[in-house]
């Protein structure tokens, strides 16, 4: 896949199956959201699906607004469930890594400070 291919972001769908509940979401850095709510989560999360393009977060939102229970949380009903696994756009969570266009960049270790060099005076 090049570059044109990859998507530039992506709406996701997290499902907390102890609290039934799912947040719809988007992002430009998929991965590394997705890691973040997962590490920050008191419960266990299974990534539903996704989809490219963050244009369908607000689809997402509008047509579940009677599901909302607060913020970017959605009751998981059978009624949404069955909706994302008829849609023929959504995609697993591996597929949307995978068309990942921007990932941020971690060094496992903090740049050395740049030193200046100081003219030394006789």
């Amino acid at each position: 896949m090049d570059a044109k291919e990859r998507a530039v972001g992506h709406t996701y769908v997290i499902h907390y199956p102890s609290v039934g509940v799912v947040t719809i979401g988007q992002a430009v850095y998929y991965a590394e959201r997705v890691e973040h709510v997962r590490n920050m989560s008191p419960v266990p999360t299974e990534v539903v699906c996704a989809f490219l393009g963050l244009h369908h977060e607000k689809d997402l939102h509008r047509r579940f607004a009677h599901l909302r229970t607060h913020g970017e949380f959605f009751t998981y009903t059978p009624e949404l469930e069955a909706y994302l696994s008829d849609r023929d756009d959504a995609i697993a969570h591996e597929d949307a890594v995978a068309t990942c266009r921007y990932t941020r960049r971690r060094s496992p270790e903090p740049k050395a400070k740049r030193q200046t060099e100081v003219p030394h005076r006789e």
